[in-house]
């Protein structure tokens, strides 16, 4: 099956089309608009959807969604889990749907959404190239920072002499704070299970070389946050624990 491409309004009206009610891992384009608007638009999403070959109009103003359009919606619509992989600043911004050992690949590209089926291994490979293509080796290093000291660094702008007394070395710092300026990616990455709502969840912070994984704990002492390196290898592992919802 090919690549479609389709805005995402279209995405949402020919998934009507096929009982959906909603559409996993992106948001509502028609969410602020009043139904009466929302039916004044279809008739154009349409047109357009069928100048894009994704379906064609009966002469009585009947929708025929492509046969492999609607094969394709449909494992999307009717998922297992979906995998979301989003970037604070939207570089990164896909979502990976699994039905039955079937996967498709939906990628932002500027206003408009692209749709793939693809092998999970093959999903893997590009986005550890896209990602995670230059990380340096890295040491088992690992610590953690209360949330009163994260917001210290965020406030302040700086390494003050406090942060400099806590585990994390300068390094996991400094990248810390990039991330604060938008200096370097925050990275979101999280499985959701359709079927009964459990979820799992890696955030990553990364610059060019070099990526934090970052864990949230929570005991009777606060909320504190745990930062480790990661390295290709490990990066590999949790693309395909959430993607394919296992280790390997």
């Amino acid at each position: 099956m090919g690549k479609i491409t389709l805005s995402p309004e279209e995405l949402m009206v020919l998934s009507s089309f096929l009982d959906a009610e909603t559409f996993y891992g992106i948001a509502d384009p028609f969410e602020d608009m009043t139904v009466q608007q929302i039916w004044a638009q279809i008739p154009d999403i349409l047109n357009s959807a069928a100048r894009k070959g994704l379906l064609s109009m009966g002469f009585d103003d009947s929708v025929n969604i492509k046969k492999d359009v609607k094969k394709l919606l449909s494992l999307c619509i009717n998922c297992d889990s979906y995998t979301r992989i989003r970037s604070a600043d939207d570089l990164v911004n896909k979502v990976i749907y699994k039905k039955d050992g079937s996967f498709a690949l939906l990628e932002a590209l500027g206003n408009d959404l692209s749709l793939e089926e693809k092998e999970p291994d093959e999903i893997i490979k590009a986005l550890q190239s896209e990602i995670f293509a230059n990380l340096l080796k890295v040491s088992k290093e690992e610590a953690s920072l209360k949330r009163e000291a994260l917001e210290e660094l965020k406030k302040d702008g700086k390494i003050t002499a406090s942060l400099k007394e806590t585990w994390l070395s300068d390094e996991m710092l400094l990248l810390i704070l990039k991330a604060f300026n938008n200096a370097a990616q925050y990275i979101s990455m999280v499985i959701i299970d359709v079927r009964d709502g459990a979820s799992c969840e890696a955030a990553l912070i990364k610059d060019e070389d070099r990526a934090l994984k970052l864990c949230m704990d929570a005991d009777l002492l606060g909320e504190s946050f745990s930062f480790s390196w990661l390295s290709s290898e490990e990066a590999e592992k949790i693309l395909t624990e959430l993607i394919k919802g296992e280790e390997e």
